[in-house]
This record gives C-alpha cells, structure tokens and sequence, in this order.
C-alpha cells in the first residue's frame, strides 16, 4: 500500500542544536523531497539536554505547577512553537512526541503532590515513583498540561506518547501502588489513553494520539490495543525487541497491524532510514541503501500498516545515499530494487566506476547484516563507545541489560542471548561471534578497498568521501569489539589452568590481538581528529568521551602489548596479569608472582 503518513525529523541524538534542528525552509523542503508529510519537531529520546522529551518540559500545570521548571518551559516553548509555524508553513502536519506519565522524586515536591503516586519503585529509574495512571490526579494533570501546550502551539497536529521509557513509566500488576496491584495493564493503561484522547478531542476536534506499546509484553500490547479507542494510531518498532536496519518486521508487529486493521486504526511502522541510527552508533552518512529499501518493502507488504516513520531523525548537514533512497522509494515502496539501484549509482559514476559504487554499497550493508545483534540490546554501537569504559571490564559483562520492565522479564529474552547472565554465553557461542565480527570486519574492509579510487561526479563527492568516513568508523568499532571478545575469551581460557603447549599458543594470539587493537585504537583517534564531523562519544556516566581519555586506553593497551612481549615472550601468569589489568581499566585485581 502507499503510506498515509511518512514521518521524519531534523536533527537526531548524536547531531542535535543548531545547525542540525534548524527548521529552515529549505531544509524542510529536503523533508519534502523525501516523502515526508509529518515532521516531529522535538527529537525527545529521553535526552532532556537535547529537547522537550516530557510534557512538563513544555507546559505548565495549574494543580502542579512545581512539576515545571518555567526557565526550561519557556525555552521549550519558543522553540517547538516556531519549528511548529514553519512546518505548518510548509503544508506539511506538525507531531510532537512525549513520555506519559513522567515518573519523578516526589520527595522533591510537596506533600500534596503524593495525589498522583503510584508504585514507589521505577523499573527503570531508581530512586524514582510512578504517577499513577488510575488517579484521578494524574488524569487532571495531563488534561491541564493538554490545554496549556495547545494554547500556545494551537497548530500542532498530533502527538506521539510512550507510557514506558521517554522518562515515563505505569505502575506495574505486581508493584506496590495500591490502586493497580494486582489489575492487570489491559484494564489500566486503555481508560488512561482514552481519556487522554478524549481530553484532546474537547481541546482540538481532530487532533491526533499515537500510542507507542513500548517496555510491555507482546500479550499486554495486543489486549490493550483491543481496548482503545480506534481513533488512537499506534507507532511500532519494526519488531518487538528493536529498530535495527538490518530488521523486517516480526510476528508481534504483524499481530498488531492486524487487530489495528480490523479496528480501522492506524499503524506507523519505525525503522532506520538515515546515515545512523542506534544500532550503528555515532556514525554520519553510512551507506547502506538495500537495508533501506527493505525496510520499507517489509512495512509496505504488512495488512495494516498506513504510514512510516523515520525513527532516528535527519541531520541533513550529513545525508547520505540512503536519504536518496527515501526520495525514490517512500512514495513507491513496490519499485524494483535493481531500478532504484541503478537511479542511485548514475547520480554518482557511470560504468565500471557505477558498479564499483554499487559493490561498495552492497559490501557496506553485508557488514551490518553480519553483525550479531543478537547477542545484547547493549551490543549496539550507541550504547557503548570504543575505549572508554569498552576496555574496562570482561566482554559479557558489560551486556547485561539490568531493567526488569514488562517486556524485558518476557519476550525480549527470547531474542538476545545475554540479558542478566551468561547461561547462553557458552565457549561454542563465543567462538561463533568472534566468527561473524570477523566477517562484519572483512566486509567492512571490502568496502573501503572498492571506494579506494572510485571516482564520482563532482556534485557527489563531499557526500561519497562522507560515506567512506562512515564505513571506516564503522570498521574501527567492529574490530575493537572483535578483539576485545576474543581477548577476554583467550583470558577465561588462561584463568581456567591452560597447561603448555597450548597456554604458550594463547599467550601468543594474545600479543597479536594487542598488536592489530593497538593499530586499531590509533587509527580510531586520528581519524576522530582528522574529521570535519563533530562527533560526540559518551562514557557510562554520560559525559562527553574526550580524547584524552581515548588516549588514555590506547596507552593501557600499549603497556599490555609492551608487558606482553615480542610474539607473546612473556610467561602464562605474566600474561594473565597483564591481560586483566587491561580488562579492568587498570585495576590490578590479580597479584604478579612470577
């Protein structure tokens, strides 16, 4: 079918400010080009130093007015209201998206805010409560929040909400709230989002709500859409578990695009169509048009399914060849790919010089298609940065995934390996990640050695060097995971008592990987430096990764490399001290008795 909605926004969570969000004309207009008729104008992401990502950010409750900070709330204002007016001035539909209801710190608010508690404890947040959805409070608050957003943003259009992350939580069946233990979310959560569809419709006949069912159980999702009101749209990751590109669509998006449909709902399927997304991280302008392609097919081909959206955002100052595919294929997701392929490929060469361009693009997305992702919601590149705290710890315990939401103590187990232990984290599997990173790697260099002196039309050649950087950063990431797995494989099997010969082959491969992660880590830094693109990695505790501390594991890794020895000279407990002093961020857990 073709899309009723085709969704998008400026800016995404690695790119946002200016220039990135900057609602021109002009860039609104590249929107256009590429299909898309509804613009979220807050990137949200639960980034609050990026945007409005609450109500409360935006607006101001007459009840509770201490939920807002009006410095913050003015300056949401100015910002969404005038992204607003130029869309709307482009004839384009102006959506914004926010969590609700937002959990908070009552014990930073009056006695009398404790009306709209619920459960005492977050899942997701701790130290944090849950407003409660079944209070008549909570119902009161949004309502006012509803009315003083509209009042000075009367031409938004719709909005988007999440009732789980987005900074916004319910109360969970088996929590301590009073008013939901023991009820389940489907005789809950629907009389909550009815109202707040029937509290809009009293402000603004016609506006719209999307309800995004992330954080619950398949089965959860599927009763409380039977539950709602058919004018609620519902916005759905391509599956269950996550947008990846490499993702079609599941079973659980194909059984709610099928109640939708019997309903007459609509269904906005999400995917990743830009240069980024979370799964590949902080990158710019990656070529990977295919997996555009298919995502859109998959969406198209679903009974159900009335819009996309674009779910990581568009900062146009780095677009690359898969925003040329949205201009091609979101209007006619039933084309050919061999015929968006070859429009693609002429833009940029012809001949030989287009089909190298063509295998450069096709080896780029194979190395996304071959990374396991599978083996941890942590595993994408977004989540963890190469060489800061990446270094620090063994492989598998860094992906563990702590939350203990809905979804993630049912269905989501059932796709990743590794969740809270290492039961599936066994020697077979380990060998066979090491495998497929491997392969990720290779395609990766294939890549880049078919864009090697690939010449292109004049006008495509900021944009093709752009995604050459992309896919060499791409490149580092894949093998510093690589080697880091392998490393602290290699290590368990040394700690377990590895008896010569084979110890002094593992002490070995350990110096060799120290080496290649050495020239890897280098690598990574220079091209960090040598870049036009501002990129921003993140540490654990959220802060800006600098380069200093990239050195500063690089230098680490160095002293590892340099204890080890010369093709691995040094002796087994040399080797194993070295090597979990480099697996613990330069903590010396193990004492040297050599």
């Amino acid at each position: 079918m073709r899309f009723t909605n085709v969704c998008g926004m400026l800016g995404n969570p690695n790119f946002y400010g200016d220039p990135y969000q900057e609602h021109t004309a002009e860039k609104i207009e590249q929107l256009k080009t590429m299909n898309i008729n509804t613009v979220f104008v807050n990137i949200a992401w639960s980034r609050p130093w990026i945007d409005a990502v609450n109500l409360e950010n935006v607006a101001v409750s007459a009840s509770f007015p201490l939920l807002s900070d009006m410095e913050e709330v003015e300056r949401h204002r100015r910002s969404l209201a005038a992204r607003v007016d130029a869309v709307k001035a482009a004839g384009l539909q102006a959506f914004a998206l926010f969590g609700i209801p937002r959990y908070f710190d009552f014990a930073n608010y009056p006695e009398s805010y404790g009306v709209l508690k619920g459960s005492t404890l977050s899942t997701i947040s701790p130290g944090d409560s849950v407003a409660c959805v079944r209070s008549p409070e909570v119902r009161r608050l949004y309502r006012e929040l509803f009315a003083d957003l509209l009042a000075h943003m009367p031409e938004l259009d719709g909005m988007q909400v999440y009732t789980y992350d987005e900074l916004a939580e319910v109360c969970d069946e088996d929590s301590d709230c009073p008013r939901c233990r023991g009820i389940p979310a489907d005789e809950r959560i629907p009389a909550f989002l009815n109202g707040l569809h029937e509290d809009l419709q009293a402000l603004k006949p016609g506006f719209e709500l999307w309800w995004e069912p992330w954080e619950l159980s398949a089965a959860q999702t599927y009763r409380i859409t039977e539950r709602l009101d058919p004018a609620i749209g519902l916005a759905l990751h391509s599956t269950l578990h996550e947008v990846y590109f490499v993702n079609e669509t599941d079973q659980w998006f194909r059984n709610l695009a099928a109640i939708a449909s019997d309903q007459g709902r609509k269904v906005v399927g999400e995917i990743f169509a830009g240069g980024s997304g979370e799964d590949l991280g902080n990158i710019a302008g990656y070529p990977s048009p295919r997996l555009v392609y298919q995502q859109i097919q998959a969406l198209a081909r679903v009974p159900g399914v009335t819009g996309m959206k674009e779910y990581f955002g568009f900062p146009l100052e780095y677009a690359s060849v898969n925003e040329e595919t949205m201009r091609l294929v979101a209007r006619d997701p039933y084309r050919p790919w061999d015929g968006v392929e070859d429009a693609l490929a002429e833009a940029y060469a012809a001949d030989e010089e287009g089909r190298r361009i063509r295998r450069f693009w096709e080896y780029a997305a194979r190395a996304v298609e071959f990374i396991p992702w599978e083996l941890s919601w942590v595993l994408r590149f977004g989540n963890l940065p190469p060489y800061a705290e990446y270094w620090g710890a063994r492989f598998v315990d860094l992906f563990k995934t702590p939350w203990s939401t809905p979804s993630w103590l049912s269905n989501r187990r059932s796709f990743y390996l590794v969740v809270d232990g290492e039961t599936n984290f066994t020697k077979r599997m380990q060998l066979d990640l090491i495998e497929r990173l491997r392969m990720a790697a290779d395609w990766l260099d294939r890549a880049a050695a078919e864009a090697g002196g690939t010449r292109v039309r004049e006008a495509k050649r900021a944009g093709f060097g752009l995604q050459r950087e992309a896919v060499a950063m791409l490149g580092h990431m894949v093998k510093c995971r690589l080697h880091h797995l392998e490393l602290s494989y290699l290590a368990d099997r040394l700690r377990a008592g590895q008896e010569e010969p084979e110890a002094g082959t593992v002490v070995r491969r350990i110096a060799s990987l120290l080496e290649a992660e050495l020239d890897n880590a280098v690598g990574w830094m220079q091209l960090l430096q040598r870049s036009d693109v501002p990129y921003t990695f993140r540490g654990g505790d959220g802060s800006a990764l600098k380069h200093e501390t990239i050195a500063a594991t690089i230098g680490r890794i160095e002293e590892a490399k340099g204890g080890v020895g010369a093709e691995g000279s040094c002796g087994l407990a040399r080797a194993l001290f070295l090597t979990d002093y480099l697996l613990t961020a330069g903590k010396r857990l193990f004492t040297l008795t050599e």
